[in-house]
């Protein structure tokens, strides 16, 4: 099983799990610098950054322009089994609630 195989299965589409791999092995990227890396435009980057930044899995920096980055492969999977444990407590939560009532 392969590292994107992996991030597909967590949720990721095909340009946030480049994005990951980029960014796991490459610190510190601009936006536009990403955007060479996936071949892709700037704004489709953003919005992968975008994102990623929501579910916890990128961070960035204050500076101008703003670089962003991942941590290791292992432990942003690591961060995406989390997120599904958490999901899937609540799903279990909530069934049970609903078969009280």
């Amino acid at each position: 099983m392969s590292w994107e195989v992996i991030l597909s299965d967590a949720g990721l589409n095909e340009r946030e799990i480049k994005a990951v791999l980029v960014l796991s092995s490459k610190s510190n990227l601009k936006a536009s610098e990403l955007a060479k890396e996936l071949e892709t435009t700037r704004l489709d980057a953003y919005n992968s950054l975008e994102k990623l930044q929501s579910i916890g899995l990128v961070k960035t920096t204050a500076d101008r322009p703003m670089r962003f980055s991942c941590p290791p492969i292992t432990e942003a999977v690591e961060h995406l089994i989390g997120i599904r444990k958490l999901q899937l407590q609540r799903i279990e939560q909530a069934y049970e609630e609903v078969q009280v009532n």
